[in-house]
């Protein structure tokens, strides 16, 4: 059963991938001067659309996970998210990967499957969780979306996109967190009043980080965007999953230091594609400009020629 949730994750996170290029283009290419999506132009662009599609999509194949496999091993595995990313970029640019982001989706790679598999052996069954248990968590996950959201809105160029991002990756922690409870307490009481609640949860927080991620989609790039969602995710929904239902990432004490190093090498390879994506142009980009400079050139001076021309042919008619 761990490996159709493993599975369902991989799949969902390349979903996100998706989801993340083709909405990060339309709110760029709808926003106002003030970089603020206009929802209205949203609604009407087809890529948004389809974006949000691919973004539905991942996230209920990323719930179906959390019905097979505890928020250890699922939530790292949305960093895969970047690793999609990245190379539909490299198809949208019409490039090969630069060495650079080949060595940073290795550490990437390396980093997510090292922690994964240390992680599996430490899984057990999950007990009933205490609803006052979730109730704190999402008090404590919720207000600190606020706090990240009021820190974006206050910001500008990265710093607002960073903050917003920030947020909506405590929502979606938030939303994982939630939907695993629910899904524990149906196996074990059914439906209740509790997991009506809860499933409100789910959908409040889900709205709430899809909002704020269209406004880091306009102000800053879906890399970085995604690193932040990809880093922050699993920190607090892994987090918040070992205090509230006793999931345990830590398989054996002696090999903590080998789980760290794994994350510590994941998260590296995020800075990394990020650090490579801000600092070196789209060269398609270039390439069309340059293109289209020479085209201008050549045009401008195919039209003094044929001035040239003729003035030179009436002066010889006179």
């Amino acid at each position: 059963m761990l490996a159709v949730g493993i599975v369902l994750a991989v799949i969902a996170a390349g979903c996100f991938a998706m989801a993340a290029q083709l909405q990060h283009g339309a709110v760029h290419a709808t926003a106002d001067s003030a970089n603020q999506p206009r929802v209205r132009a949203l609604l009407r662009n087809r890529r948004w659309l389809l974006g949000m599609l691919g973004l539905g999509a991942g996230a209920g194949l990323h719930a179906a996970a959390l019905a097979f496999a505890p928020l250890p091993v699922i939530q790292p595995i949305g960093v895969l998210a970047v690793v999609g990313s990245t190379w539909f970029i490299a198809r949208t640019q019409q490039r090969r990967l630069w060495p650079g982001e080949l060595i940073a989706l290795g550490m990437t790679l390396a980093g997510v499957l090292g922690f994964v598999l240390l992680a599996v052996p430490a899984v057990e069954d999950t007990a009933t969780i205490a609803w006052g248990q979730a109730i704190d968590a999402t008090a404590l996950v919720g207000g600190a979306a606020l706090l990240l959201a009021l820190v974006g809105s206050l910001g500008r160029g990265i710093g607002r996109s960073l903050g917003f991002a920030t947020a909506a990756a405590a929502c979606y922690g938030l939303v994982s967190v939630l939907t695993r409870v629910t899904l524990v307490q149906f196996e074990s009481t059914g439906i209740s009043t509790g997991s009506v609640v809860a499933v409100a949860g789910i959908i409040a927080a889900a709205v709430l980080g899809g909002w704020l991620i269209q406004h880091a989609y306009a102000a800053g790039s879906p890399d970085s965007v995604l690193a932040c969602l990809t880093v922050g995710d699993p920190v607090i929904a892994v987090g918040a999953g070992a205090l509230v239902l006793g999931e345990t990432m830590i398989s054996n004490t002696a090999l903590a230091p080998v789980q760290a190093a794994s994350v510590a090498l994941a998260v590296g390879g995020i800075a990394t594609l990020a650090r490579l994506r801000t600092a070196r142009p789209d060269r398609a980009g270039k390439a069309a400009i340059s293109t289209s400079v020479t085209s201008g050139c050549t045009s401008h001076n195919n039209h003094e020629e044929f001035h040239h021309d003729r003035v030179a042919a009436s002066t010889d008619i006179r």
